[in-house]
């Protein structure tokens, strides 16, 4: 399904007053600053992928290697998907037994990448639900996307029990990450956090963000953006003005 910025002005201006309403910003009426978290916003319920079986022990340790060589992983999107939540032991999967799987439109052409799943997306076993989904959500429709356009996902589909991806870990899920991007073949890619960042970009997030990147793959080459993940927009509402600035850059790149 093909993305749409052409919308009607009253439609943009309720999806901006969203975003911002959304991201904790004072009204122009009110002295009192919304507090979305009291009214999430409903957001329609992507396709559920299959629910992961919670049949893989947690390791103690970080996750070695894949017991998959690369040369055999999935070359085409949907078994890729259906191994992510099943019982295949690939990147990112190991570090508990219960995983998130990615979501959204096989054609879409935005892939969102962060780095692991949030405590809803876990419960829920697909990306893109509890509060960061609904700000992903606001967000996105303030640039002209909605979730039948575009693909979310992260470089672990699994939570490490320190909350953070293992530094010694981030080459092998860039590696996975990658081959993931390459399934999906979209013409954007909006990477979320420091380690999407360092993962696609190989500089932190302070460094990437502010600008749009040329991102080499496969011969071709993706239009990138890095961001703040909404965890942090969550924790740190004052950041949302420099969000809204990478979006611009995103949505604006012809």
């Amino acid at each position: 399904m093909q993305q749409s910025l052409a919308h009607a002005p009253e439609t943009l201006v309720r999806s901006y007053m969203e975003w911002w309403s959304l991201a904790g910003v004072e009204t122009l009426c009110a002295d009192a600053p919304t507090d979305w978290m009291q009214q999430p916003v409903a957001a329609e319920a992507p396709t559920q992928p299959a629910k992961a079986k919670p049949t893989i022990a947690a390791p103690s340790v970080p996750i070695a290697p894949p017991t998959v060589p690369v040369a055999a992983w999935p070359s085409d999107l949907a078994t890729l998907q259906s191994q992510i939540v099943g019982e295949a032991r690939l990147p990112g999967t190991g570090y508990s037994s219960r995983r998130a799987g990615p979501v959204g439109a096989s054609n879409a052409q935005l892939m969102l990448i962060g780095d692991i799943p949030e405590g809803d997306e876990i419960e829920a076993g697909y990306f893109g639900t509890g509060a960061t989904g609904r700000l992903i959500d606001a967000m996105m429709r303030a640039i002209g996307f909605d979730r039948a356009s575009i693909y979310q996902t992260a470089l672990a589909h699994s939570q490490p029990a320190t909350g953070a991806i293992p530094p010694g870990d981030l080459a092998n899920l860039a590696q996975f990450g990658r081959h993931h991007a390459a399934l999906v073949a979209p013409t954007r890619i909006l990477l979320l956090g420091n380690a999407a960042c360092e993962a696609f970009l190989g500089r932190n997030l302070m460094d990437a963000r502010g600008r749009l990147h040329d991102f080499n793959h496969d011969g071709g080459k993706l239009a990138a953006v890095a961001t703040y993940h909404p965890r942090t927009l969550i924790a740190r509402p004052a950041l949302k003005a420099q969000a809204w600035q990478d979006l611009q850059m995103l949505a604006n790149k012809e």
